[in-house]
């Protein structure tokens, strides 16, 4: 009786995290819009694209977020699991909380110094969400979801992960708005802010908050196996 009450109480947290981890990522996207420094790098080509061709940027990254769904299913290989396949259409509901936050969220900096600090909390956000939602190994948006794949099979840590998915997303954006119109598009200090520190602000609430988020949403057995 007692173990199946743990339980509960494990899976309530583990829920409560991952809705308050997701929440927290839109929340950082959003800020990281509004600080008019340049698109976060996993969106920066798609962005570009929309630009160059006039497509349909919210269907471009839909395309793109399916995409990254088979890139894990070929980095996981045997161990994939088909609940994964929901990314999809949490994407699609991702998407519409990132409306609504930027909807609710009027202020638009104008000073540089304003910018700047709009996008380092969009990073401390980001950092905060991945870390909460991904470690609860529920449901991740197809972006954070690739970046735990990569980390599951190279073996490096998720920060690292991250500033290595962020900066080959960076790279890429910027070959195709050289090559394509030759001039930079989506692409500014806010990109390379996302690129440097997005990756150390999940590091740095990984180790604030390992022990105990782990504790409460998977119980000791778990808490050091899952960051």
């Amino acid at each position: 009786m007692m173990e199946a009450s743990t339980q509960k109480r494990n899976t309530f947290y583990r829920w409560l995290f991952y809705v308050l981890g997701m929440a927290s990522l839109a929340l950082g996207i959003v800020l990281n819009t509004k600080s008019r420094l340049g698109m976060a790098p996993i969106l920066s080509g798609m962005f570009c694209l929309s630009e160059i061709y006039g497509l349909n940027f919210s269907t471009l990254t839909l395309v793109y977020y399916i995409a990254l769904v088979g890139a894990q299913f070929v980095l996981r290989g045997k161990n994939y699991r088909l609940v994964d396949l929901l990314q999809v259409p949490l994407s699609l509901a991702f998407t519409q909380f990132m409306n609504l936050c930027s909807r609710f969220i009027s202020y638009t900096p104008e000073l540089l110094w304003q910018k700047l600090l709009v996008a380092a909390v969009a990073v401390l956000f980001t950092g905060l969400g991945i870390v909460l939602a991904l470690n609860m190994r529920l449901i991740p948006n197809p972006g954070d979801g690739i970046v735990q794949a990569i980390s599951d099979k190279s073996g490096l840590s998720l920060g690292m992960s991250k500033n290595l998915f962020d900066g080959g997303s960076a790279v890429v954006a910027l070959v195709l708005s050289l090559a394509l119109s030759g001039r930079l598009i989506g692409l500014g200090l806010g990109t390379i802010i996302n690129v440097l520190f997005v990756g150390r602000s999940v590091a740095l609430f990984t180790w604030l908050l390992k022990g105990r988020i782990m504790r409460l949403a998977f119980g000791e057995a778990k808490k050091e196996e899952a960051l």
